[in-house]
């Protein structure tokens, strides 16, 4: 009796270390091939402009702050500043919204489209290596 109790309760172990090892904010097992961000929203006194990224290290940058990001409690109240489109090597796309403003002080916020209730908050460093990027 006890033997099947310890299968069952490994077996529900793997399952979780599978799922929770599956839940990446990008898919791990499928490279990005190219990043598209929309401007909808120009930050205060900056230009906005829309920007195509396909080099490894502008991809890099933006798969940190994603990978980085974590996970907000509470309901969003925000404005996006750019669609981000994400493509992969299987050519599927994940769309996200992005917020970085200007002050380099603050943290950016990443919504998946797929569920705009739920944000991610990008860690400073990451937001001010989007921030960077963006202004090349």
């Amino acid at each position: 009796m006890i033997n099947i109790h310890k299968r069952y309760l490994i077996a529900i172990l793997l399952i979780l270390v599978i799922v929770t090892g599956c839940n990446s904010k990008t898919d791990s097992n499928d490279s990005i091939t190219s990043i598209r961000l929309d401007c909808l929203q120009p930050i205060k006194d900056e230009l906005c402009e829309s920007k195509y990224f396909e080099n490894a290290q502008s991809i890099k940058i933006f798969e940190e702050a994603i990978n980085n990001a974590i996970k907000m409690k509470g309901e969003l109240n925000y404005i996006a500043e750019y669609n981000l489109t994400v493509t992969f090597a299987n050519n599927t796309t994940k769309d996200y919204h992005l917020s970085l403003g200007s002050d380099r002080t603050m943290n950016g916020l990443l919504v998946d489209q797929s569920d705009t209730s739920q944000g991610y908050e990008i860690p400073m460093k990451y937001a001010n290596h989007l921030r960077d990027l963006l202004k090349k």
